[in-house]
């Protein structure tokens, strides 16, 4: 089973000790909800490299949520798309996310912008899609295509990181 909702606002907010960063809105039946990841900031996370125990998420509560569950985000101007990758908290059977963006441009990229850095050092846990490319963040042995790199919408169906001739 899938959580779905739209998220009518979100956002991204960091300090030296942490990053946080989550979309909010109701679902079909008028009910709110909220998603969010936090993870320990780059500069904490460098002094103390055993304080950073990955990406926590969080849904509507404490009681849904844990660490090193997020299997892969796909984030699209329209569309957040998470998998986990085992059971979120007191979820059991949920298998994901599935939250339609209906925000503005300016909070899209707050989103945006915090996902890349709670996702940071993750390969292939992040996928960000922007207009007509799409955006991996993972590490890849093929050279034509590096970190950050856009591929064009046309290739996106035939493009294999892990297995470049292909």
């Amino acid at each position: 089973m899938r959580i779905r909702f739209r998220a009518t606002d979100g956002g991204f907010d960091a300090d030296d000790y942490a990053l946080l960063c989550g979309v909010d809105g109701p679902d079909a039946d008028g009910v709110d909800h909220a998603l969010s990841f936090d993870r320990l900031s780059e500069s904490a996370a460098a002094t103390d490299p055993d304080d950073d125990w990955g990406v926590h998420t969080e849904f509507d509560d404490q009681s849904n949520g844990e660490y090193g569950r997020v299997g892969q985000c796909r984030l699209s101007r329209t569309a957040l798309s998470v998998d986990l990758s085992g059971q979120l908290g007191g979820l059991a059977a949920v298998e994901g996310f599935d939250v339609e963006l209906i925000f503005s441009d300016e909070v899209y990229e707050q989103v945006r912008a915090g996902l890349t850095r709670i996702f940071r050092g993750m390969p292939g846990v992040l996928v960000s899609r922007v207009a007509n490319s799409l955006i991996i963040s993972c590490a890849t042995p093929d050279p034509q295509v590096r970190f950050g790199q856009e591929v064009p919408h046309a290739r996106w169906p035939t493009v294999d990181l892990t297995h470049p001739d292909r």
